[in-house]
């Protein structure tokens, strides 16, 4: 990118200056517990490969940083989300298979990671022709379900 700005072509900006100057944007739009540093490397570094030479360009900046931030939050809590839910998923996935009451139990070993629990469950979705995928989904269905249920 260039500029005609005689400060920039003449003084060459370090990237904790650079940093600096785009925390005039306020404070990183960050959760409770989400890693400060991390953010600020993020922006740092995508800094130093674009080089910001005017206002313009450092908003563009603070901008991509923060989607991309976004964007790696959603994937992780996503992520975390089906974890979370899985064994309620993977219930009713067993119930047709075994029953609500084994269903229920085998699940709840499961969650616990108890290795026998898992090794029945990998069994039971084999013989269905299902895979984890399929917990998995039913999970997001679930979530999805819950979600819009309490829009209405």
């Amino acid at each position: 990118m260039n500029s005609t700005d005689p400060e920039s072509s003449t003084t060459p900006t370090s990237l904790p200056e650079r940093a600096g100057r785009l925390a005039l944007f306020g404070p990183p739009p960050l959760l409770e517990g989400e890693d400060t540093a991390a953010y600020d490397e993020l922006l740092v570094r995508i800094s130093g490969a674009v080089k910001p030479t005017d206002i313009f360009e450092e908003i563009w900046i603070r901008d991509i940083v923060d989607l991309v931030w976004e964007a790696f939050r959603l994937r992780r809590l996503k992520a975390n989300l089906m974890t979370a839910v899985a064994h309620v998923a993977l219930e009713n996935i067993l119930e047709p298979l075994i029953g609500w009451t084994d269903a229920h139990d085998l699940a709840k070993a499961w969650a616990a990671r108890e290795r026998s629990a898992i090794e029945q469950v990998d069994k039971l979705l084999v013989s269905a022709g299902l895979t984890m995928d399929a917990v998995m989904a039913q999970a997001l269905s679930l979530k999805l379900a819950t979600s819009s249920a309490s829009i209405e």
